[in-house]
């Protein structure tokens, strides 16, 4: 502290004077370094025995970790494949019993007419979805035709068609045949009135309609793993207990399919598939003897490090049929680990040195600056003396300096304070400009997503509408040329109600066409709202961003249980294609708007139904052209505000709403939009008691 307040001193000195040159005594060198190198040396291997040991530990759970994150992936994903292998059989079937032709053919037992409809159709599923059976069954679950092997006549027991029969709902799951091949299956019952459902409706009464036999799709497992095998790349070995199998149906199916057949291999299981090509010894032994003490080896061969994971799979009641036996290279991550635990001893040993050799230098050029400064400090203590002087008669100079930097304190405080609130609103500005590019690239892809689906339906509904007049024609001329048919004939009318039928049918088909309409408009408007993240100026319609923003926002404004409807009033003028930020634009459309939706509905919650009846909620929406501006007025009949509230409209943080309601940054960002980023103006006009208009004026 003394010398640093003789510095300070020479600092101020204009004048200095001559001090009296002082003689100081021999001063005895400090022995620093045997009293501090010997404790930081034990210090230092403390601290690299702990880090060896802390490194060496988390190498070791790295490595465990491996095993759980491939146990839970190859579980995970199966899971995952079955259930989208069971949604793509669930869309197949809903196409296949809808299909009339299908259904009468079955209730004839007309097994040719079946195999030339069906063949076609299962020859696509199995091209397409993998799906690789293919079952028509009786009502008394005996089957009828099997389109992926000669078999028919048997009687079906599987859980699968026996849950189906028992609930009149589909059902499915995976089950194992005797064969060896467990097959993933799907089962629905077949009633005679699908073809004229909705598909909502298939199920809403499982036992209406007559029961005309049962539909059932199957994807053989081994698929499934296959695609495991290709997806994580890992060796997979499904193990199947032989208690499930007949050992000589199963030998016919692998003579059948060129594999080779060993039933003898293993005491309890068999092999019905894999994706390795030679099983090593280590996890045949595993197989052999496989149980939950024993269900994680690690194997090395050739060089190549393998963990091997075994874990069971259940069939559709819940009863263990099998193990799946995973083997994951894991030679570069125990390489890895390896040369990590080699570089860290080299460096931890390293560093060591490398301290205790510069601690030794530094200690030693301690002692010499010790020595040095006891002597100066001896020879300061008479120039400290001849100082006191100085110091009193620049001491009031010193106050003045002081109060001088304080006064330059407290401006430089103000404004660290003035940026740091530009920060935090340039923060909230950016965060919020990423909430609406997300949200716009999020709408991009619905609208994407839904468009493909909508055009497929809208399309073939003109199809539909030609197909039904042609079929009805076709009944009315047999009519015409048959007025007297058969009994069964007029008892079938009678029970389809076929007057009702060509009545109906049209309308039907009318209300899906608008339907379709009315989901491509919804569809049209959500792209065209999407565009928030568009990053340059662009020719736009104003009008598309402003219905799209209302129509976006139509739930909150039509009428529900807890609050009336808001009339939306758009008076558009005749406006050029405008260069603009569309996003953006947007972005101030619908601020401005759910700011009077709000004000309105908040409103009304203080009005009587009266009240509300005699001056109905509404917002006008008005577009022109003036000059060389383009301008845009939103207008609402709520509350309006005070003069005092509307000079802070724009600042930013400023809200009227509660607590969490609001950031009080929304008109303020479109305030910047409006005029920053377009070079146009944005006005509030508002009185108390007679509502808000904005008015947005942006050039063309």
């Amino acid at each position: 502290m003394k010398t640093s307040a003789s510095s300070s001193i020479a600092k101020l000195s204009i004048l200095p004077k001559e001090k009296p040159q002082l003689t100081t005594p021999p001063i005895k060198r400090e022995a620093v370094r045997s009293k501090i190198l010997p404790p930081l040396i034990i210090a230092i291997l403390l601290l690299q025995g702990t880090f060896l040991g802390i490194f060496w530990r988390q190498h070791r759970h790295e490595v465990e970790q491996i095993e759980v994150v491939t146990t839970q992936q190859v579980q995970e994903l199966m899971q995952d494949e079955m259930e989208r292998d069971v949604a793509k059989m669930d869309t197949a079937m809903e196409v296949i019993i809808r299909d009339r032709d299908l259904a009468d053919a079955l209730a004839r037992l007309d097994r040719q007419g079946l195999v030339e409809q069906a063949q076609p159709i299962f020859e696509q599923f199995r091209t397409k979805h993998e799906i690789t059976h293919f079952y028509f069954h009786q009502p008394d679950r005996h089957n009828f035709l099997r389109l992926h092997k000669e078999q028919k006549g048997d009687l079906i027991d599987r859980s699968t068609i026996q849950t189906a029969e028992r609930t009149g709902k589909p059902s499915a799951g995976l089950e194992q045949g005797p064969t060896g091949n467990p097959v993933l299956r799907l089962v629905y019952p077949w009633r005679s009135d699908f073809a004229d459902l909705l598909i909502a409706d298939l199920f809403a009464d499982p036992r209406a309609g007559n029961l005309i036999g049962y539909l059932e799709l199957g994807i053989e497992f081994e698929d499934i793993a296959r695609r495991i095998h290709d997806i994580l790349n890992v060796e997979l070995i499904i193990v199947v207990d032989k208690s499930f199998l007949d050992a000589q149906r199963w030998d016919a199916r692998n003579r059948k399919l060129g594999r080779q057949s060993n039933w003898d291999e293993f005491t309890d299981s068999v092999i019905i598939d894999t994706t390795i090509a030679e099983i090593p010894v280590e996890v045949s032994e595993l197989i052999e003897n496989i149980n939950p003490e024993t269900e994680q080896i690690r194997i090395n061969q050739n060089g190549q490090t393998r963990q091997v994971i075994a874990f069971p799979f259940n069939d559709i009641n819940g009863t263990k049929i099998g193990y799946i036996v995973a083997l994951k290279d894991i030679s570069v991550d125990v390489q890895q680990a390896r040369q990590s635990s080699l570089i860290a001893l080299i460096l931890t040993l390293g560093i060591g040195t490398g301290l205790v050799s510069l601690s030794y230098v530094f200690l030693g050029k301690v002692e010499k600056n010790l020595s040095d400064r006891t002597r100066k400090l001896a020879s300061a203590k008479d120039s400290l003396a001849a100082s006191k002087a100085q110091l009193e008669e620049y001491s009031h100079t010193l106050e003045q300096k002081v109060k001088d930097r304080t006064h330059e304190l407290q401006s430089n405080n103000h404004v660290l304070q003035e940026t740091l609130q530009e920060l935090k609103k340039t923060q909230v500005q950016l965060i919020q400009g990423e909430k609406m590019s997300s949200l716009g690239q999020m709408v991009a892809g619905v609208a994407h997503e839904i468009n493909n689906p909508v055009n497929f339906i809208y399309g073939n509904v003109t199809h539909a509408e030609n197909y039904s007049q042609d079929l009805l024609g076709l009944v009315q001329l047999y009519e015409s040329q048959y007025p007297d048919p058969a009994p069964a004939i007029e008892q079938e009318k009678e029970d389809i109600e076929l007057d009702f039928l060509k009545e109906d049918l049209p309308n039907l088909l009318r209300s899906m066409k608008f339907g379709a309409q009315r989901i491509q408009e919804i569809v049209k408007s959500l792209r065209n709202f999407s565009r928030l993240d568009e990053a340059e100026a662009k020719s736009v319609d104003i009008h598309e961003g402003l219905d799209s923003t209302l129509l976006i926002l139509h739930n909150r404004l039509k009428d529900k249980g807890d609050h009336t409807g808001i009339e939306v009033m758009k008076e558009y003028g005749q406006l050029p294609l405008v260069d603009c930020f569309p996003g953006q634009l947007n972005q101030v459309f619908m601020n401005i708007i759910s700011n009077a939706i709000d004000a309105l509905t908040e409103f009304n919650q203080n009005r009587s139904i009266e009240q509300i009846k005699a001056n109905p909620s509404q917002i006008k929406i008005s577009t022109r052209a003036e000059g060389d501006w383009v301008i845009i007025e939103i207008a609402d009949n709520g509350p309006g505000m005070s003069k005092e509230v509307a000079a802070k409209l724009f600042d930013p943080f400023f809200t009227t709403k509660p607590v969490g309601a609001g950031t009080g940054l929304g008109l303020s960002i479109s305030y910047q939009i409006i005029t920053e980023k377009h070079g146009g103006k944005l006005i509030c006009t508002s009185e108390p008691g007679q509502g808000a208009t904005f008015t947005i004026k942006i050039p063309k």
